[in-house]
């Protein structure tokens, strides 16, 4: 994952095998079981060795359940709900060693619920890698009141607590694994913008 000069707005990539790593865990939520099935097949001989654990029950984009679970890996883990994958990461995390590898892909906040939570337990930025699949929606944190709006695919959202209406940024906060928003009409009160769907596919 690398960061652009002028922005905070994350850049990812396709995932690639890591020849430095030791343990290659792949986590995938959604349509980035397709990406996590091509990254499989990308490490050879290799490939019986990694782990993959998947969101099988995402809300959005396809479940790749059915692919995932013939792909032979040294374990595979699947589950119905993102808080049961995060207990079952957490758990794998506390006994992460020098050499792990994480490869994630699904949406850009299923990847930063992910990504925060593997810094909780020291794995750095540079062991880990970040493909976004499905949805181009973001996650917008009201800079107001602090509550967050989840998908939002328009230049401008209303606050799903406060109802203000923000322009959304390409500020990107990963503590808060959302895109600042700022109340639009705060100098004009009523006048907005054309609201414009841009955050597609």
């Amino acid at each position: 994952m690398s960061i652009t000069a002028n922005r905070s707005k994350p850049a990812y990539r396709t995932l690639s095998p890591d020849p430095s790593g030791l343990r290659h865990i792949l986590i995938g939520q959604g349509d980035g079981g397709r990406a996590i099935g091509r990254l499989h097949a990308a490490f050879g001989a290799q490939a019986g060795a990694v782990e993959i654990y998947y969101d099988s029950q995402s809300w959005i984009g396809a479940n790749r359940t059915t692919e995932l679970r013939a792909l032979p890996c040294a374990q595979s883990r699947f589950h119905d709900h993102g808080n049961a994958l995060e207990a079952d990461l957490r758990e794998c995390f506390q006994q992460a060693q020098m050499g792990l590898r994480l490869y994630i892909a699904g949406t850009e906040r299923f990847i930063w619920a992910i990504s925060n939570l593997a810094f909780e337990f020291g794995i750095r930025e540079d062991e880990m890698q970040q493909q976004q699949a499905d949805s181009l929606a973001r996650q917008v944190a009201c800079v107001h009141c602090n509550a967050t709006t989840y998908p939002v695919r328009t230049n401008i959202v209303a606050c799903s607590a406060c109802g203000c209406q923000l322009l959304v940024r390409d500020h990107f906060s990963r503590r808060l694994n959302a895109y600042m928003g700022l109340q639009i009409d705060a100098e004009a009160p009523g006048e907005i913008p054309t609201i414009e769907e841009v955050f597609v596919p």
